[in-house]
């Protein structure tokens, strides 16, 4: 076996003893892996990264683990400093690390500091530097050439969007500097207290002690912070053995702080937290400062989300506690290391709604858990997998103590261990279920005897399945019940091997099924338990090993059950079930023979073997290969489990986008002594992922629709650069200015040409997706039928990504069957309706009158006047050239009048018609606007009216687009009778007609009188008659689970409903989150008002 930098490597065969004597010299450090604790392999894990969702891994780049010689290649390297930052940001570049093969040399050195820019050479020579101005993330490229003509390149992000990063020394004197890197602060608590809760600020500590002598304890923290030290052995807070109750940090309300790379000593409390999200990462708590003053804790938390990976517990009274009855959503305990620890390694009492995930940790001497929910209604959701316990239990009381939770434990290890019980299951009515442990030599030194290895006390409808439960002095299982007589019919003990107890399994004051109290083959009451050696690989104290033995022998192999819930993989991260079936205990069984898994590395377009990729191979849920190679054909000999790859070759891109799962860095599974073949392409040329998605897609005329496109580069290594969406306009639609928004973010007006919409996107980093969304509306030249647009990703004129298309249907307004009159006139004319409004053509004499009613209308353009009649739904262009027009009316008050009478055949009077509008100004400067039109006492009328009223003052409910920026004055049409006046002189008015009036949370549409008057003064009085209005009405009401719900009001006008679901906090009722219903989400009853 092999130490290197990159972590402990070593063959399957290695001697117990050897394992042992590692464990020994790293005590479990959490820099470790605690899921190979009878693996093999240990792993770094202090560049893991979570696996994202959908499959996908989070892989290392396999280049930087090759470990061949690799001096006979030409290599460019680029070291950046700083590598990110605000703007302006000077970073200093160096390429002094690159070299060449021997018998060559460097000759020239070319950087391009922005890649999306199209200058592909900014500076040269070896070292450069360049000013970051402008936010955002750039790909930098160095190219060098060797005196041969050979290139190389290497390429690095500069990031200058992630807020603003402040720096700490305790070496520098005071607090007096700049915070930077050069010119640091001296301590957290003046570094903290900079932060304003809203950008998201790091604050780098270098390694130091920073302790009562720099820092004023607590240290107040806020939002959007995170506290980042340089090492965790190195980077010290420091209590300096604090009186009762000191703490470190206090947090409160806050919505993100996180802890990276420290530790916390000498202190009662490190970290006090309340109704805050807190992540921890890499941090050690150790050497708490007197027991004997105070139970203190590494961690308090109240009413927290919580996440804490990779950190070491030791020597403190409490790890991590929280002993309020609050809300603690969620707490996560991964790959942590928990010793020494006299009061409770994790103690969560009287919490309820709250989760508890605990996986592939360690817990050893002195080591305790206690989980107890509020009630048993009330119970915390529990699961606990991969974690190994050894070592005495604090007092030698219970080990792992539980009380009205719900949940699992799965694939734990416990062994050689001194306790009262194990594991306790207490009161817990809504179910435990434990899976595939395995317990051993387990004693009791208070009272030998008497321990009980898994206790139910209380619980009538637990499970415990696949369990091997060995060699204890006591009890294997044991049922209790502290209440008297409990039914356990509905508890299961199913396919477990309990084996060499002084009872292997016991009740007291039970009723139903009847388990017996002395040991027994086959155990009755039980399903498929048996009791025989379970043929560990090795029990000797020092050289544990509880993996099952190879065939012949029996005992753990397959005797296990798939009934229930088991989990699909082991303590190892081993898939089960492998072989016949289940195995028993913490380990699935794994054949020794070790398959190869090769292939072949070729060009996805040419087929051709690529021979200098280097490509690695990786355990699911590793971001470290286990082995890596450089060659077109690859071969490694690992053992059964799950991997998966990862390939990097400078110019070709991986995954292939057409590649299978397998050969796209997809997880596959490995069988014992099956080999596999796979062959990786790679494409030559950027490729992207574009997905086009419409919030509607059937539109009517005067109607946004919101356009997505999210754009994807599913590459781990490789950045595109230059990448440009091109994404049609259909005919009849128009861009909305200033609704470009890329990832949510308000973004400048795109270019469009000839329809089509073009905006560079510059680089996609790799695993990153771009989303941008616009919006079109459909102008009323467009007509009815089907529509299609088409988007594609392009790269200097490449297409670099398959073509997506939407589609739109244009159907006829259900709501408004008015007409639409679109023109062209002289430029800036005045036009004139006789039925009240007045339009102002634009400077290219465009104009457009929406919302005619059918039938005959009048317009008038200085002294022209024209005669048109329009249907329903009709669109009619009409052009009035400039010759026909002259630009001056005939006086100061222009008049257009209609008047019309229809006969039916018989001669008899069918309707008539009177309508006049005056607009203009007398000598005197009175301003009047009358309208006079018979029609709006038609009963057809009234009813479109009233439909259209409430548009009419909300315009952004219904916004024509005409392609045209006429005004249209709709003021002397807004009444609910024949008449509408409106007399003005300076700044005081009189009205008759509609007018609106505003109060918070109430609006009402008035029809009548209004005078407004204005003296020289400024004062303001106003007086209204109403005869008649509309009302909006704002109604709140408490969801009921139900699905009907009933407005005080009806007779609705249709259409003007806005329906909201809100989410409120129950005191103080502000509104946590909200979200609008479109109409396809109810139905809506406007007569009754019923929902």
């Amino acid at each position: 076996y092999e130490v290197n930098e990159y972590g402990l490597t070593f063959k399957k065969d290695l001697i117990s003893d050897m394992i042992m004597d590692i464990f020994k010299e790293y005590k479990f450090s959490s820099t470790f892996s605690t899921s190979s604790a009878f693996g093999t392999s240990f792993e770094n894990q202090s560049t893991t990264s979570t696996s994202p969702p959908d499959n996908t891994q989070n892989p290392d780049n396999p280049e930087d683990y090759f470990t061949e010689e690799e001096e006979n290649v030409l290599t460019a390297i680029i070291e950046a400093n700083p590598s990110s930052g605000i703007t302006p940001l000077l970073v200093n570049f160096n390429g002094s690390s690159s070299f060449a093969p021997p018998g060559f040399t460097i000759e020239s050195y070319s950087w391009d500091f922005d890649a999306s820019n199209g200058i592909q050479t900014d500076a040269t020579g070896e070292t450069a530097s360049f000013t970051y101005n402008v936010s955002g993330v750039y790909t930098v490229t160095l190219t060098i050439t060797d005196n041969a003509g050979n290139t190389a390149t290497d390429t690095i992000e500069i990031d200058t969007t992630g807020g603003a990063h402040f720096y700490v020394d305790d070496d520098a004197p005071d607090n007096s500097g700049e915070g930077t890197q050069s010119d640091p602060w001296q301590s957290i608590t003046y570094a903290m207290s900079q932060c304003d809760g809203v950008t998201p600020i790091t604050i780098h500590v270098a390694d130091g002690n920073y302790d009562t002598t720099i820092e004023t304890f607590p240290i107040n923290c806020v939002d959007q912070v995170t506290v980042l030290g340089e090492s965790t052995a190195g980077t010290v807070v420091d209590g300096d053995g604090g009186g009762a109750s000191q703490v470190l940090f206090d947090l409160n309300n806050l919505n993100d702080f996180t802890f990276d790379t420290l530790t916390f000593e000498q202190t009662q409390f490190p970290i006090d937290a309340t109704n805050s999200t807190l992540v921890l990462d890499n941090c050690t708590f150790q050497n708490y400062s007197n027991q004997a003053v105070i139970e203190e804790a590494a961690i308090s938390l109240d009413g927290c989300d919580f996440s804490i990976t990779n950190s070491l517990f030791d020597n403190f009274f409490h790890g991590i506690i929280s002993t309020s009855a609050v809300i603690q959503n969620t707490v996560v305990i991964d790959n942590c290391e928990f010793a020494n620890m006299p009061g409770d390694d994790i103690k969560i009492e009287e919490n309820f709604a709250a989760q508890v995930t605990i996986t592939e940790s360690i817990f050893h001497d002195d080591w305790n858990i206690e989980l107890y929910g509020l009630t048993w209604a009330n119970s915390l959701i529990v699961n606990i997998d991969k974690c190994t316990f050894y070592g005495a239990v604090a007092n030698f009381e219970d080990g792992i103590e539980t009380r009205n939770i719900t949940g699992t434990i799965t694939n734990c290890l416990f062994y050689n261990i001194t306790a009262d019980t194990v594991v306790n299951i207490w009161d817990c009515y809504n179910g435990v279920d434990i899976y595939n442990c395995t317990f051993d030599n387990i004693r009791d030194n208070a009272l030998p005897g008497s321990v009980n290895c898994v206790k139910f006390t209380n619980e009538p409808g637990c499970s415990i399945r696949n369990c091997s439960i060995t060699n204890s002095d006591g009890y294997g299982i044991y049922f209790d019940s502290v209440a008297g007589s409990v039914d356990l019919t509905n508890t299961t003990v199913e396919n477990n091997l309990i084996f060499n107890h002084g009872v292997q399994i016991a009740r007291e004051n039970w009723s139903g099924t009847d388990y017996p109290t002395a040991a027994a083959v086959n155990i009755a009451g039980g399903i498929g338990n048996i009791e025989v050696n379970p043929n560990y690989k090795s029990t000797v104290i020092g050289s544990e090993d509880y993996r099952p033995q190879p065939p012949p022998a029996v005992g753990l192999r397959d005797a296990g059950t798939g009934n229930g819930s088991p989990p699909t993989d082991d303590l190892n991260n081993n898939p089960r079930p492998l072989g016949g079936g289940y195995d028993i205990g913490a380990y699935e069984y794994q054949e020794d023979l070790d398959p190869v898994i090769s292939g072949t590395i070729y060009n996805s377009i040419t087929n051709e073997p690529i021979y200098d990729a280097i490509i690695g191979i990786y355990k699911k849920g590793s971001s470290s290969p286990l082995q890596t190679s450089r060659a077109g054909n690859f071969s490694f000999n690992v053992l059964p489990g799950y991997y998966y790859f990862a390939v990097k070759k400078n110019g070709f891109h991986f995954p292939a986008q057409n590649a299978t799962k397998s050969s796209k860095g997809e997880v596959f599974q490995v069988y014992g002594g099956i080999n596999q073949q796979i062959n990786i392409p790679l494409d030559p040329k950027a490729f992207l992922e574009l997905n086009k998605t419409a919030n509607k897609n059937q539109l009517i005329i005067g109607e946004i629709v919101t356009v997505n496109c999210e754009i994807k580069n599913n590459y781990l290594f490789n950045s595109i650069h230059d990448v440009l969406l091109v994404d049609q306009i259909p005919r009849g639609f128009k861009y909305v200015p200033d609704s470009l928004l890329v990832n949510n973010k308000k973004i400048q007006n795109p270019s469009i040409i000839n329809k089509y919409l073009k905006y560079p996107l510059g680089t996609i980093q790799s695993r990153k997706t771009v989303n941008i969304s616009y919006q079109m509306v459909v102008t009323a030249g467009a007509t009815f039928g089907k529509f299609s647009s088409i988007g594609i990703c392009k790269q200097n004129n490449l297409e670099i990504s398959e073509p997506d298309y939407l589609y739109f249907k244009v159907i006829p307004d259900t709501l408004f069957t008015k007409g639409t009159v679109i023109g062209k006139t002289i430029p800036n004319a005045t036009i004139l309706t006789e039925y009240g409004v007045k339009i102002k053509a634009d400077k290219n004499g465009l104009f457009h009158i929406p919302n005619i009613h059918p039938g005959r209308h009048i317009l008038k353009i200085g002294n022209k006047t024209i005669l048109f009649e329009i249907r329903e739904g009709e669109i009619k262009h009409i052009k009035i050239p400039q010759s026909a027009v002259s630009h001056q009316p005939s006086s100061n008050l222009n008049i257009v009048a209609l008047g019309e009478v229809t006969f039916s055949d018989n001669d008899d009077l069918k309707d008539e018609r009177g309508a006049i509008y005056i607009d203009g100004e007398t000598k005197g400067g009175i301003k009047i606007a009358a309208s006079l039109d018979t029609q709006r006492l038609d009963d057809d009328y009234k009813d479109l009216r009233k439909k259209k009223y409430y548009t009419r003052f909300q315009p952004e409910n219904y916004f024509p687009e005409f392609g045209d920026s006429s005004i249209v004055d709709h003021s002397s049409e807004e009444t609910l009778d024949a008449i509408s006046l409106k007399i003005e002189k300076k700044d005081s008015y009189f009205k008759w007609g509609s007018f609106e009036i505003d109060y918070p949370y109430y609006r009402r549409i008035f029809h009548g009188a209004k005078i407004h008057y204005q003296n020289q003064q400024k004062t303001v009085f106003e007086t209204y008659y109403a005869t008649k209005s509309t009302e909006v009405a704002y109604e709140e009401q408490s969801g009921t689970n139900g699905s009907v719900y009933y407005l005080k009001h009806g007779d609705i006008i249709e259409g003007s409903e806005n329906l909201k679901i809100q989410e409120k906090e129950p005191i103080t009722q502000r509104i946590l989150y909200e979200i609008e219903l479109q109409s396809t989400d109810y139905s809506i009853n406007y007569s009754k008002g019923r929902i």
